[in-house]
């Protein structure tokens, strides 16, 4: 499949496959597009519920801003 070929895909015989998905979105659209997957699935598993997620989001972003900024990932 081409890569100008991998816009938003309207129908599921259409869908982008993971291997597309890899080859066109940039290391930290990767990055956040698995944790988006992996939290959907603690979710709909029944593991985790939203809240408990952005409880624990909320953690580890205040933890971050108690680092000093030239410390903290992508602000160096």
């Amino acid at each position: 499949m081409a890569v100008n070929n991998l816009a938003r895909k309207e129908s599921p015989e259409e869908c982008l496959t993971f291997g597309d998905a890899l080859k066109v979105l940039s290391r930290e659209e990767r990055f956040m597009g698995m944790v988006s997957a992996m939290n959907t699935m603690l979710i709909k598993k029944g593991i985790y519920t939203k809240e408990e997620i952005e409880g624990y989001y909320c953690q580890w972003a205040q933890a971050q801003l108690d680092r000093p900024k030239e410390e903290r990932p992508g602000h160096n």
